[in-house]
Order: structure tokens, then C-alpha cells, then sequence
């Protein structure tokens, strides 16, 4: 080797590593002998690429904003692309005679635009002869790939090159499809990006001839599958390096943090101070209001994301938020109920022919209208309160609260409990109960002596006292509260229905000892 090609090629290396401090942007071979460049394309502001199909799907899978795009296809927004990796390796003779010898891989590019860029590197060097290019390569890549190939926003990548599945690349292998790991941020080695675990490179031919496709121009993906989580995950990866070190000013103390320090709300985009949102958090987890993690901004709905709350608050107030928005979430589907055992409450799927519900994890048979043991045809042992509690909040609720109660407790059931309580409601209304048996009893006319006719108990109207069957009416006589009061409340139709003093019908009847005549 030339000793001016040596030290050429040191200052090279050297001035690379002083320019690109970044081992994510920069490394040189251990030996000295080459090294990789990991260039980020740059990207016109607003700048989108184009999904259809799967890709839409997995798109939205993995929580990404897409804009609708109108033809059959979504845009999906990105502020950086997955970088080409381009991997050099010095001959003896470089930068004197040789040119480096080199590969192209990237994750979003098809091999024919990387082969492209190939011949334009090599256009690059042979105008540069006998001095070092690698930089030169590396702005060229940069500033330069997306005119080049005559590529604008919205992107609409080339997926030519790629597998539809996994199976579909392991087929090719077999059928001598090359390809080996790279690691790095442009070939992750098979873990990080979702990516992929080599590229294209020589095909055989049936007859058993070799196709050379580019040595030199690799897809990095394994399979059309990988392409959208990858670009999504790395984009998601630069928009929060850009976040972190950027200042914010927080909506709430308004002061100015770097972004490591700051929460931003992903429905809306506003920003405020950790220290903040962890006592916001706090006091609504406490206060049992896991629903209110709200973005404190005035009429703004936009939901703190559960990583985002369990990095600000402590372990025990993460559980509870936790287990709080568990059960909500569960009770708002409409087939699920819990199991009425305090010391279970499992999640129980509501059978849809009846109201039993059937605990999976105490085997305990429940009504799920009343919450006692499942009590088949007969009817719920349900007190009026909380049959009116129910009807209330079926009647006053929205459409859709409807159909989760109707999913829940069966349209037929709320009917039956809107009916029996307006039912009840009359019988309250009009009748009173045995003392007895408890049989609802209506009095339209005669004394206050009353009959059940269900078990045939005495029983005064005024006090619900049970009479002596010997002598009923000995209750009515004498001074005790219903004393002389056996008529009290008989309606006379042609006063209105007014009631009578009990010394006004001694004095029409005529006669004091009234008893002694019935």
C-alpha cells in the first residue's frame, strides 16, 4: 500500500468521525480499512408517504394519524425515513488508482432506485478521481437521493422487490435467494425497527446459472409485512429525539423545560411539565376519576395514555388507575357483569338466553337483574328502590347507553322492570300491605277493620295493627289512637269524597255506643 493512500485514508476516517460525532450516523471499521454511514434523507416539510391496502391497517394498529388521501389510499405523515446504510471498504490503492468498494441497503427503497444511487456514486467518484469521496457520497445521499430518483411528497414507495409474506421470502431463499444480517441503524440485525435480516443480492437461475441483481443494491426488509411497522417506529423514534431536545413551555406552569422533561398529549399535541401532569394524575386517581386524565387545555377530550401515566406517578397509585380503568372498561361492555361475591368480583359474560350469570372463577350462579342466586322463572327478590333506580337510568339514558343496558340485562327484563315498577308504583299508590303476609291490599269501601285476602288476617287500616280474631273491633273502642275512629276516612259521594269527623257520624247515625250495634 501506498503510504500516501494510508494516510489518506486515516485523515478520512478521522475527519468523519470529527464531522459525524454520532456512532448512529458514523462507525469505522475497527481495522481502519472502511467503515458505515448511515444517511438520513432529508424530507420536504409536510412531507407524507402513501399507504393502501394492509398497510392502512397496520398502520392504524399501531396508533399512527393518517390523512385520507381520496384515492383509495391514506397518507401517513413522516419527519424522517428509516436511513440508507452504505457500508465501504478501502482497496490498497484507494484514494490513488481505486474507488472504495461499496454497498447500498435501505428499508424503503426498491433495488432499482438503490442501483441508481450506485451509478451515481460511481459518476461522483470518477469526477473526483485520486481524492477521497466518501463525504462527498454521504451529502450526495442526503441532500440529493429524492431528486435524484424523482421522488415527491406524498411518497408512493416501490414494493416490487418485496415478499408479500415471510413464507414467500423463505421460498425464494430456498430457491437460492441470498441474503445475510446486517446490524446498525439501516439492517437491525433482526430485533430492533421490525426489520429485516439481509437484502437482495445473486439469484439462481432454474438452469442453474447465477443473475446478478446489483451486488451492490439491497432491500433490507424481509417482507412487505415489516415495511409499515418499520417506517412508523422509526419515525416515531425521531419525533421523540426532536421532542427531547427541544424546548416547551408548559401549559400549565409556563415554564419553558426541555421536551425529556415535558408530557405531550398525542390526540392534540399539547405539551406541560411532568411535575405537573404527575400531580393532576395523583389527585384524579385518588379521587377515582381515571376517566378525567384529560390534556388540561379548555375543551380539549384528549386521553393521557396509560405509559404516560405510570411513568409519573408512584407503583401503588399506577395499580389503582389501573385496576379502576379495568373495571370501567369492562362495564361499559354491555355483555359483562360481575360476579356479586365480594370477595371474587370476576368479570362475568352474561348468558344471552337468560339473566343467569355463571362466575368462572367461584362457579357461583347468579341472577344478574337482582344479584342473588339464580332464581330461574320466579320472580327477582329486588327491593323498590333499586327497581326504580334501574328504570330511572334506563329511561333518562342516551341511545347508546341503551343498548349496553339492553346488551347487559336483556330489552325483554328492562321492559318487565319498567312495567312492575310502574305497577308498584300504582299499588304504593292505592293500597296498603298486610302486616301479615305483606299482600298489597286496596280499601274501596267499608271500616278500617280490615280482611287480608290472602291469609285472612285482621288488621287495622289506620296502623297496620293485627286485630284479635275474637273481638276485631275491640281495638276501635276505648281511648287508644283508634279509638271511635272504625268509619274514619269513608268517602261520602255527595260531599266530594271528603272524609267525616267521627263525632259528625255519631251525631248522624244517632247513637254513642256504635259498637254495641255491629
Amino acid at each position: 500500500m501506498d503510504e500516501d493512500d494510508k494516510e489518506n485514508q486515516a485523515d478520512e476516517l478521522l475527519a468523519l468521525a470529527s464531522i459525524f460525532e454520532d456512532e448512529d450516523t458514523f462507525a469505522a471499521l475497527e481495522d481502519q480499512s472502511g467503515g458505515s454511514f448511515y444517511a438520513a434523507v432529508e424530507l420536504p416539510d409536510d412531507c407524507c408517504v402513501k399507504l393502501s391496502g394492509t398497510m392502512v391497517q397496520q398502520a392504524r394498529a399501531l396508533g399512527a394519524t393518517l390523512r385520507e388521501n381520496g384515492e383509495n389510499s391514506w397518507l401517513l405523515p413522516v419527519v424522517s425515513l428509516p436511513p440508507i446504510e452504505l457500508n465501504f471498504q478501502y482497496p490498497r490503492d484507494y484514494p490513488s488508482k481505486s474507488a472504495p468498494d461499496f454497498t447500498l441497503s435501505s428499508k424503503w427503497l426498491s433495488v432499482n432506485q438503490l442501483t441508481r444511487l450506485c451509478e451515481k456514486l460511481d459518476e461522483i467518484w470518477e469526477s473526483n478521481a485520486n481524492e477521497v469521496v466518501i463525504y462527498q457520497w454521504t451529502e450526495f445521499l442526503k441532500t440529493e437521493t429524492l431528486s435524484h430518483l424523482g421522488i415527491t411528497s406524498p411518497i408512493d414507495l416501490d414494493v416490487s422487490d418485496l415478499p408479500r409474506t415471510l413464507r414467500q421470502r423463505s421460498m425464494m431463499e430456498g430457491q437460492g435467494y441470498q441474503a445475510g444480517p446486517r446490524a446498525g441503524p439501516g439492517g437491525d440485525g433482526g430485533e430492533a425497527l421490525e426489520g429485516a435480516t439481509g437484502g437482495v443480492g445473486l439469484m439462481q437461475q432454474p438452469t442453474g446459472g447465477v443473475m446478478r441483481l446489483g451486488v451492490r443494491a439491497m432491500q433490507d426488509t424481509a417482507a412487505l409485512t415489516h415495511l409499515t411497522p418499520t417506517i412508523v417506529a422509526h419515525d416515531k423514534l425521531m419525533r421523540d429525539r426532536i421532542f427531547d431536545t427541544s424546548f416547551n413551555t408548559c401549559g400549565v406552569c409556563y415554564e419553558d423545560k426541555f421536551g425529556r422533561d415535558c408530557l405531550q398529549f398525542s390526540g392534540c399535541g399539547h405539551v406541560y411539565c411532568k411535575a405537573c401532569m404527575a400531580e393532576h394524575f395523583r389527585v384524579k386517581i385518588l379521587d377515582g376519576d381515571v376517566k378525567g386524565l384529560l390534556c388540561p387545555e379548555n375543551d380539549c377530550t384528549s386521553q393521557a395514555l396509560a405509559p404516560q401515566v405510570k411513568e409519573l406517578v408512584d407503583r401503588e397509585v399506577f395499580e389503582k388507575y389501573d385496576a379502576r380503568l379495568l373495571d370501567l372498561s369492562l362495564s361499559e361492555m354491555g355483555d359483562i357483569v360481575f360476579c356479586p361475591r365480594k370477595a371474587c368480583q370476576c368479570p362475568v359474560i352474561r348468558d344471552e338466553k337468560t339473566n343467569m350469570g355463571l362466575c368462572p372463577q367461584c362457579r357461583f350462579a347468579f341472577c344478574i337483574l337482582c344479584k342473588n342466586t339464580f332464581h330461574g322463572l320466579a320472580p327477582c327478590k329486588i327491593s323498590h328502590e333499586e327497581y326504580r333506580k334501574l328504570k330511572d337510568e334506563y329511561e333518562n339514558a342516551s341511545s347508546e347507553e341503551k343498548s349496553i343496558l339492553e346488551q347487559k340485562f336483556g330489552k325483554r327484563t328492562l321492559r318487565q322492570v319498567i312495567d312492575d315498577c310502574n305497577s308498584e308504583e300504582w299499588i304504593r299508590k292505592h293500597s296498603k300491605y298486610c302486616p301479615q303476609c305483606s299482600c298489597a291490599i286496596q280499601k274501596y269501601d267499608g271500616c278500617n277493620k280490615m280482611t287480608c285476602t290472602k291469609c285472612h288476617c285482621y288488621f287495622c287500616w289506620l296502623c297496620y295493627a293485627v286485630l284479635p280474631r275474637s273481638d276485631p273491633y275491640s281495638h276501635f273502642r276505648g281511648g287508644g289512637q283508634c279509638g271511635n275512629r272504625l268509619f274514619e276516612g269513608i268517602a261520602d259521594t255527595e260531599d266530594e269524597q271528603e272524609d267525616l269527623d267521627p263525632n259528625e257520624l255519631v251525631d248522624v247515625v244517632g247513637i254513642d255506643n256504635w259498637w254495641n250495634f255491629i
